[in-house]
């Protein structure tokens, strides 16, 4: 298995980043990035300007392997819940599965392009949110359709704590429900 060298993303990576939600999201990024559109901007515009803000958000943790083909952003959920009144009915499912991982350190994406998967990229860049954790417990989202996913995170150690079903409010959900999972369980 190859050791895979990650470092902390900066600005120039945002394209990489953004594409690491597009895989990840399942369309989910591109619906909000649209929505979110002024007259006469691109998504892509969009899409980058949101990328490099979390970028530069010293509260993420966003880690990219070196060599371009994957990257992680994560972060602590607080141990408050976050109220659900104004989030998107699309989102409110993912947000009340974070309420469910109070006081965790949370993966929102992780993504590995296609020709580097099965390689332990995905491994090491789950370490580096690991390290990131401190002594946190991990936890993440996942599609209840991303089987591949679901084993790669139960080696790791992560259990299934939760369900939420997913909303497809304008957006083609792919599954039918998000899974939590947590480590340390």
């Amino acid at each position: 298995m190859t050791k895979h060298l990650t470092r902390r993303a900066t600005v120039k990576d945002a394209a990489l980043i953004k594409h690491g939600f597009e895989l990840a999201g399942a369309g989910m990024a591109e619906y909000f990035w649209t929505q979110s559109r002024h007259p006469g901007q691109s998504m892509e515009d969009v899409a980058l300007e949101r990328m490099r803000r979390k970028i530069q958000d010293p509260d993420n943790n966003i880690r990219v392997s070196e060599d371009g083909l994957g990257a992680i952003l994560s972060y602590d959920i607080p141990d408050q819940p976050e109220p659900l009144d104004d989030v998107p009915s699309i989102v409110r499912p993912l947000v009340s599965l974070e309420n469910q991982a109070l006081g965790t350190h949370y993966i929102n994406m992780l993504a590995v392009l296609p020709e580097a998967r099965r390689k332990g990229l995905a491994r090491a860049l789950i370490d580096t949110a690991r390290q990131a954790a401190g002594d946190k417990p991990l936890s993440l989202t996942v599609d209840d359709t991303n089987h591949k996913a679901r084993a790669l995170y139960a080696s790791e150690g992560f259990s299934e704590v939760g369900r939420a079903r997913q909303v497809s409010d304008g957006w083609q959900a792919t599954g039918e429900h998000y899974i939590l999972m947590v480590t340390g369980i």
